[in-house]
């Protein structure tokens, strides 16, 4: 259209006799290519005779007013020839692509030459949601997943870190390049490990009160605990149920002091990290030890293992990434326990408990003992342990590979295979439970190369080392691309322990990925739901309340969520009335889970392959972002009414909750005005696709609180994380504020009201778009 107007104004001279320069910058996708046209070198001179540069031009004041009419008519006529043309051309062509019947077209019947061919291209395949679908279903109802499992099974006691680990490493490399996929890369970090010492060895004992040894408890050479301190501790014992802070709030009430004391708690619950860090708080620092126990009752072997390490990644460079040996400051990470601990057997656990003095609690266990809190035995006599942990230095590998997208390859869901390299044993069920999806990883590639699917956005698979001390391998990886990944990834579905079960499911994550996996879950047909007992409940109006549950510090999703922002989900099918008693422990292999679940873990692990793979092509395939950001607004509102209920306490305090309402209110309009927006834009414009989704994708790094140090409080969601810049620990304080009103607690409320609202409103603004698009009255 304007080189038809300057066709004309040429013609007719009504046009200015001066081009302007200028240049023509595109930079998408990494492309820096630089256009300049220059349609005129000659500088004009203005009516005051200087030179002038400036894009700018001085017309020359004539009346063009009988030309303007023709002018219009005849720009108007070239655009309705032109577009005219361009249908019959258009129309014409996509005719001829319709017959797909005979893709070798003769043209003698228009030629009359019988021996013209022409090659008429033949249409491109589409493939719809409803095709993929039925299309995955069918391929992994081919797929021998026990089979490539149990191939895998016979490898075990693999040190993270290891010749071993890195021979894995390697074996995965060449496993991801027979599926396929684009590109396949790995990374190292230099990490520091803990593992026991082989020459001295972790003893707990019973001491008499003169300290001289009276008995020895018996525990395995190789059971510990990673990133415990090394040292000797002697005191009373004290039973703590399951070391949770209601657990020591009931000791509290019950007059049960437990400083200068060791703890002995059971294992289950919450995360052994968890355990020890409450211990540790609530002993001001000065409680002794702690015990993490199994109470399953079920041998010796039944030890649990896992780091105490109240954090993510290697604890020595924290909120850094352990890239090439990197020097960093000398500082550690603030979850490191200041106490020892050290995990004992059943049959130890059963033996302590029995000499406990003290009132009868009811916290029961797999004993036949009468349960005491104590604290102390009531012969006097004291638990003395000694724990002899080494530090070491390893290189740990993690392995991706992608699939690339066709239209916006940068964008990319995470599906992790493997948390590879364990303390223990690298090739048990757990390496089962992450399902050893390389069969569904070969199924996307076969559905791209063979059966002409195109993701718009891409898929990386990857394999994770150091799972078993805290995703390390995982964290030290977001640490380092931490800003890149905030822009680029969108989402992560871990499957960490997804089978456990096959009665119950659980669902753990962000909020933005609950639409989504209850709309795929009432797809999914197995036959491990025949009479749809457990999609009827996750499609009930509380579902969220029945298979929602906390998302805890040593799930592998954990850091990617709460660390670096990005929508995470795990879940998992399980028993609740009859858990399985075997995970993180020796006895944690194929054959028990087999006899578990008997003939139900075939279905069971078709079943979550799936689920992931469902929600992976449905996240890569259509046009807008499946992140469901409007439950974020109900999130926030269930939170505004818990504090609500200290409305009468913050006024005597002289303060407001009417600006924490706001902020929470323009949260709601931010997403209510993100859906008319979406709802009035052309999703099949990729740059108005793009400027939609870029608004979704980023919900959930906002929620990041930025008053927050990533070295001192690396998990900063105000949902999700841990810290006083919590919404957790809002409520927290508030409830505190009701028995004791120190001048610090007033002060920390303070804070936290004034940071918490400009986080949300904060999230608020960027959903809203472009700055100038914000209209509120904050």
């Amino acid at each position: 259209m304007s080189q038809t107007l300057l066709t004309l104004g040429n013609l007719f001279d009504s046009m200015p006799k001066k081009y302007t320069r200028f240049s023509l910058t595109r930079q998408m996708d990494g492309d820096g290519s630089e256009v300049e046209m220059k349609l005129s070198e000659d500088e004009e001179i203005g009516e005051n005779a200087m030179c002038n540069n400036t894009q700018t031009s001085v017309v020359k004041t004539r009346d063009n007013r009988r030309n303007f009419c023709f002018i219009v008519i005849a720009a108007l006529l070239l655009f309705l020839v032109g577009f005219l043309i361009g249908y019959a051309a258009f129309h014409s062509r996509m005719a001829r692509e319709s017959d797909t019947s005979c893709p070798i077209a003769s043209a003698a019947s228009q030629t009359g030459d019988a021996d013209e061919q022409v090659y008429v291209q033949p249409v491109e395949r589409v493939l719809y949601l409803n095709d993929l679908i039925p299309m995955l279903s069918e391929n992994l109802k081919s797929s021998r997943f026990m089979d490539t499992i149990r191939s895998k099974m016979a490898r075990n006691n693999i040190e993270a870190g290891s010749e071993e680990d890195y021979k894995l490493c390697t074996e995965m490399h060449h496993r991801f390049s027979s599926c396929g996929l684009s590109k396949i890369w790995e990374d190292r970090h230099y990490v520091r490990l803990q593992f026991p010492d082989k020459n001295n060895t972790n003893k707990v004992m019973i001491v008499n009160t003169n300290l001289s040894k009276a008995e020895d408890i018996d525990i395995p050479s190789d059971s510990y605990l990673a990133y415990s301190p090394s040292g000797t501790a002697t005191g009373k014992l004290v039973y703590a149920n399951y070391g949770r802070k209601e657990d020591f709030e009931y000791l509290e009430k019950q007059n049960v002091n437990v400083t200068g004391c060791i703890v002995i708690v059971r294992a289950g619950r919450n995360p052994a990290a968890e355990k020890v860090n409450n211990v540790w708080v609530v002993g001001g620092g000065k409680v002794t030890s702690a015990f993490d126990i199994l109470f399953y009752g079920l041998g010796d072997s039944l030890i649990p293992s896992g780091s105490v390490h109240f954090g993510t990644g290697d604890p020595y460079t924290p909120g850094f990434p352990s890239f090439n040996r990197t020097q960093f400051p000398p500082v550690k990470s603030s979850g490191l326990p200041g106490i020892p601990a050290q995990t004992i057997s059943a049959k130890a656990a059963e033996k302590l408990l029995s000499l406990m003095d003290g009132a009868e609690v009811n916290w029961k266990g797999g004993f036949s003992v009468n349960y005491r809190m104590g604290p102390g035995f009531r012969d006097g006599r004291l638990v003395k342990m000694e724990v002899n942990n080494v530090d070491t230095e390893r290189a740990i590998y993690n392995v991706f590979g992608v699939l690339k997208g066709f239209v916006e390859p940068d964008i990319w869901i995470y599906v992790p295979l493997k948390q590879n390299g364990n303390s223990k044993q690298s090739w048990q069920p757990q390496d089962f439970k992450t399902i050893r999806l390389n069969p569904l990883s070969t199924l996307e590639v076969e559905i791209v190369t063979t059966d002409g699917y195109k993701p718009r956005r891409s898929i990386v698979f990857v394999s994770w080392s150091g799972g078993d001390f805290g995703a390390v391998g995982a964290t030290e990886w977001l640490e380092g691309y931490l800003t890149t990944l905030q822009s680029k990834a969108f989402a992560f579905i871990n499957l960490d322990a997804a089978v456990l079960g096959d009665k119950d499911l659980r669902v753990s994550g962000s909020p933005l990925l609950y639409s989504l996996f209850e709309k795929t879950i009432k797809e999914v047909k197995s036959p491990l739901d025949p009479d749809n007992s457990i999609y009827n409940s996750i499609g009930s109006e509380n579902w969220e309340a029945k298979a929602v549950v906390p998302m805890r510090m040593d799930d592998g999703a954990y850091p990617f969520l709460a660390f670096s922002g990005i929508p995470s989900l795990s879940f998992s099918f399980t028993r609740t009335d009859d858990p399985y008693p075997y995970l993180g422990t020796k006895e944690d292999t194929l054959e028990r889970l087999q006899a578990f679940l008997k003939p139900k873990l075939e279905d069971v692990t078709r079943t979550v392959a799936e689920l992931v793979g469902q929600m992976a092509i449905q996240l890569t395939h259509d046009h807008e972002l499946n992140l469901d950001y409007a439950r974020y607004s109900t999130k926030l509102l269930q939170f505004i009414r818990k504090v609500f209920s200290y409305k009468e306490q913050l006024k005597n305090m002289g303060l407001t909750f009417q600006w924490l309402s706001s902020a929470n209110g323009d949260f709601k309009r931010a997403a209510t005005k993100l859906t008319m927006d979406y709802s009035g834009t052309d999703m099949e414009d990729k740059m108005a696709s793009r400027v939609i989704n870029d608004r979704i994708m980023k919900v959930e790094c906002n929620f990041l609180s930025p008053y927050a140090s990533p070295e001192e409080t690396p998990f900063r969601h105000i949902f999700f994380g841990s810290g006083p810049h919590t919404l957790n620990a809002m409520l927290e304080n508030l409830d505190v504020l009701k028995h004791n009103s120190t001048i610090e607690n007033v002060n920390l409320l303070k804070k936290q009201l004034a940071l918490l609202t400009w986080t949300i409103q904060g999230a608020a603004n960027a959903l809203t778009g472009d700055v100038w698009e914000i209209d509120n009255e904050f």
